[in-house]
């Protein structure tokens, strides 16, 4: 059974935005839904958290868990046209639980690329230091000063595209709800249809299997590195909810077929 990741964003957008500004004319869009505002500088300011796990599954007894240990950003942004660049910093104070969960060093860049028809997305990310909830340092055998059991030489890298077509372009904007330069005057929806590309690869000083497990898992998955390539199809649907014209919520769900290639040592 091969390890499974699950990567995911929690974002709270505060939009800064001049509507006073008119409307960039022959965008295409039903005036009636959308306004495109894509030809000024959108700023915004947001909060954010994201996540990260590996699970190696076993027929044995429970599977093998590792998370890094996460913190919560503040950052800024900026939109012009199609393209969006955010950065964003660790919160002082807030990301002070070092001596339970140990220390992650990561890298988290993205850039998206949301156009009247399409939503792309590339990211690459870092993941430096894990812990593992499943077992405790006596099952493992491990003597270390944090709570959990950890292991700081396990580090992943992920980069990938995603693409998804918007098919109901003309009535609906993705870019209003996640880029703030557009303004979805009345509620509408749209499936997504589209695919990804991601690479994988995994690293560390010895086995990802501790050895006190060692008979619980495959041998398969007794590995010190690992490439990973995964590639599928995506479809989905997204849907903005407006109120009185200047007050929406979006929701937005994409699912995946997964077909999977990998190489260890």
């Amino acid at each position: 059974m091969l390890p499974r990741w699950t990567v995911a964003a929690l974002p709270l957008l505060f939009s800064l935005q001049a509507r006073a500004q008119q409307p960039r004319r022959s965008t295409g869009f039903d005036t009636a839904y959308v306004h495109d505002y894509s030809h000024i500088v959108t700023g915004r300011f947001y909060l954010s958290t994201k996540y990260n796990r590996m699970r190696f599954g076993s027929e044995q007894g429970p599977d093998l868990l590792y998370l890094p240990n996460n913190r919560y950003n503040f950052g800024l942004g900026v939109s012009y046209r199609a393209l969006t660049l955010n950065i964003g910093v660790g919160i002082p104070g807030l990301n002070t639980d070092q001596d339970r969960y140990g220390e992650t060093r990561y890298l988290d860049a993205q850039a998206n690329v949301y156009t009247k028809r399409w939503a792309t997305n590339l990211f690459l990310q870092v993941f430096s230091g894990y812990y593992t909830p499943s077992f405790t340092k006596a099952e493992l055998g491990w003597v270390q000063d944090t709570e959990f059991a950890t292991r700081r030489d396990l580090v992943q890298r992920n980069i990938g595209v995603s693409t998804v077509r918007i098919m109901n372009n003309d009535r609906f904007s993705y870019r209003a709800a996640f880029n703030q330069d557009a303004w979805q005057r009345r509620s509408q929806g749209s499936w997504l249809v589209g695919g990804y590309l991601t690479y994988f690869a995994l690293q560390a000083d010895s086995s990802l299997i501790p050895q006190t497990l060692s008979d619980r898992f495959e041998p398969g998955l007794h590995m010190r590195k690992g490439r990973f390539w995964d590639i599928g199809p995506m479809g989905g649907y997204v849907y903005t909810w407006v109120f009185r014209e200047h007050w929406f919520v979006t929701g937005s769900g994409v699912g995946r077929a997964q077909r999977a290639a990998c190489g260890s040592s």
